[in-house]
């Protein structure tokens, strides 16, 4: 608790005296417009924290972003980025690394072909020690776990279409390398026989609607929803079956009072039955079921929601509560009331004409997590 302060502390610095600085802008629903380049991409991205602090200089196409990061997962850290931003072309370079051996080095570009045609690519390569509790629901709930580190190298391009005016429709491409290395001798025995490397290349395709906007009371209304099917074809995989997977989220958001905003959050996934553990689901993460190490609880299929009050106190600073619950089953271990598993939590929010910086405190069964990072959870 103690560390989460101090870094929440050291965190508040940074951002005062970055953003201390004449920069001509205004907040567009959750983006950030500058007069003197090109939206600042706020959307949340892995860790809470793809987008950092931003240092931009008055009619340069460029801006650099940096900023100290900590969860459970990956411990103290700190995360550098830098974008270059013309009409019509974005392209950033972003790295991540802790004291515990984590990194997460990508690279993301974004061109307008016409005013309703996007495309959109990246290249990522991640390292992150991390722990293993077993492939059952019950196995998660112990107090024993084993460890391994998880390597990741990915790539992705997709072409969006602005089909209506808050409606997008997606077609994409992507390839993982998954593999699981430096298993210890708990962990080589759980999964003996099981797929350790995974290359798949896949096709999706998405629906995005987007009707969010943000009064200067802090007071948020509209609906985000989301659809998104995947394909992993067997000829392009060393997994031995086709592959298919699908997700959905709903968030709602409505005004309560002056400077309330209720939001509702709605999250599903669903895999194939042969999905092998590197590619299944798993509960927790910064967004969704924050009280939970990620990867605790596997398998095909997962469900989740919840509830946040989120209300602005004075000038930037805000505070936010929520609580929620969610399960994740399999056809082998299937669903049961037993294994729902609840979320709950609180924290704090500073806004300032660039971004928002967050600081969370979550718990869940047995179970906590500490958040630094920017943008809301969703």
């Amino acid at each position: 608790m103690l560390r989460g302060l101090s870094a929440t502390i050291m965190l508040l610095f940074v951002v005062n005296t970055l953003t201390a600085q004449s920069v001509e802008h205004q907040i567009v629903g959750r983006d950030t417009i500058s007069y003197s380049y090109t939206p600042i991409d706020q959307s949340y991205t892995e860790r809470g924290s793809g987008r950092f602090i931003s240092k931009c200089l008055r009619g340069e196409p460029w801006s650099i972003m940096v900023m100290p990061i900590y969860t459970v997962e990956t411990n103290f850290g700190m995360a550098l980025s830098a974008q270059y931003s013309k009409t019509k072309f974005d392209l950033s370079a972003s790295s991540i690394a802790s004291i515990i051996g984590y990194y997460n080095i990508s690279i993301e570009g974004n061109n307008t072909l016409q005013p309703r045609h996007n495309l959109s690519y990246g290249a990522s390569t991640k390292s992150e020690p991390t722990r293993l509790w077993g492939l059952s629901f019950d196995s998660a709930l112990s107090n024993d776990y084993c460890t391994y580190t998880s390597k990741e190298h990915s790539g992705w391009v997709q072409y969006t279409w602005q089909a209506t005016k808050h409606g997008r429709l997606g077609l994409s491409a992507s390839y993982q390398h998954l593999s699981a290395r430096r298993l210890d001798t708990e962990a080589q025995a759980l999964l003996s026989g099981m797929p350790q490397t995974i290359s798949s290349a896949s096709i999706g395709a998405s629906y995005d609607y987007d009707s969010r906007s943000l009064s200067s009371n802090f007071e948020q209304s509209g609906i985000h929803l989301n659809i998104g099917v995947k394909y992993r074809p067997q000829l392009l995989s060393n997994i031995g079956y086709d592959l298919w997977s699908a997700t959905a989220l709903f968030d709602y958001y409505s005004p309560l009072w002056r400077g309330a905003t209720l939001a509702l959050d709605i999250y599903g996934e669903h895999n194939s039955k042969h999905t092998p553990w590197l590619l299944q689901s798993h509960i927790g993460d910064n967004s969704h079921m924050r009280g939970y190490y990620p990867g605790q609880f596997r398998g095909n299929t997962m469900l989740s929601t919840q509830l946040e009050l989120r209300q602005h106190i004075w000038r930037g600073i805000a505070v936010v509560a929520w609580g929620g619950a969610g399960s994740i089953f399999s056809k082998n271990d299937p669903f049961a009331w037993r294994k729902t598993l609840p979320t709950f939590g609180g924290g704090l929010r500073y806004y300032n004409k660039l971004l928002t910086v967050r600081a969370d405190i979550a718990f869940g069964r047995n179970s906590y997590n500490i958040i630094l990072g920017i943008s809301e959870a969703f």
